[in-house]
């Protein structure tokens, strides 16, 4: 699997939180990690998704009062340490779910520790884009299909399928609201658009050497990458506001976002010339005036 060489998996193939859940309240680097990758750490961060799931329900009712009230709720109350462990309590699949609230105190004190950890671990452990690149097929497609185009517009349309059925991109515009005024969430945030930079910016430069493809001078993986999460974002910003937008085709399984990702390509890529995006403009300028001026002699 290509996730593996990403750093994203120990040793033994489980997954390795150390360089997600970074605020755990221990004294030495080590400890830290091993507390990270700890079953019981991870079920109480679980729980914290499942209450952020339940806070944007409008159905939900587990509490026994009104489905709705919750909506007018801040995050810091839904997310309170008595709230995080009765949902840990209820359990979910084989995590553990048996022990007090000394289980959260331990581990994150103060609690804002935790709910920074908690976006951190949301937004990775959930984000669709990571775990569409954890796919090794949707890699391998991008690298040898025959037909690009297609592999690229299936790629674009199941990432924006799976992160509209996700809790994370609602978690991010929720922390990104909260982020001015929390330093740690501002962190957290700053640390996952880090990861996700990083690892599709890598794996961007694995596909195009693999076809034996170059960026025009002046552009960067990295810079296409920071495009399109930043399309990515406001299409399903548009897509929450109103399903019916013209942004994904499900009939078609294709997307807007998959039209960009081909518009970067044909921009992006060095087609043999070595001009620039700029210098590609300007030649594509000059070749509209000069038709112009053809046709007004004609």
């Amino acid at each position: 699997m290509i996730a593996k060489s990403f750093g994203w998996f120990r040793s033994d193939g489980a997954e390795d939180l150390a360089g997600v859940v970074r605020r755990l309240n221990r004294r030495t680097e080590r400890g830290r990690r091993k507390l990270a990758n700890d079953p019981v750490t991870r079920a109480l961060l679980e729980a914290g998704i499942r209450r952020f799931q339940a806070m944007f329900s409008p159905v939900d009712d587990r509490d026994g009062q009104n489905a709705n009230r919750h909506q007018t709720m801040p995050l810091e109350s839904w997310l309170s340490r008595p709230a995080v462990m009765h949902e840990y309590e209820r359990g979910n699949g084989s995590l553990p779910r048996q022990g007090d609230i000394t289980l959260l105190r331990d581990r994150w004190d103060p609690h804002c520790n935790y709910i920074a950890d908690l976006l951190s671990y949301g937004l990775w452990s959930h984000h669709s884009s990571l775990r569409i690149a954890q796919e090794s097929a949707a890699i391998d497609s991008l690298m040898r299909a025959t037909d690009l185009a297609g592999a690229v517009h299936r790629a674009a349309y199941l990432h924006m399928r799976s992160a509209l059925g996700t809790p994370a991109f609602r978690l991010r515009l929720f922390a990104t609201a909260l982020s001015e005024r929390a330093p740690q969430i501002r962190t957290a945030l700053t640390e996952t658009y880090s990861l996700v930079t990083g690892t599709w910016s890598d794996i961007y430069g694995r596909i195009l050497k693999s076809r034996n493809l170059r960026l025009r001078p002046g552009v960067s993986l990295e810079e296409i990458t920071i495009l399109l999460t930043a399309a990515d974002q406001g299409l399903m910003m548009r897509t929450l506001i109103d399903p019916n937008e013209r942004i994904i085709d499900h009939e078609r399984h294709r997307s807007l976002l998959g039209n960009l990702a081909l518009a970067l390509i044909i921009a992006y890529v060095d087609a043999g010339d070595g001009r620039s995006i700029e210098e590609m403009l300007d030649l594509l300028i000059r070749k509209s005036d000069s038709t112009k001026s053809t046709d007004s002699r004609t």
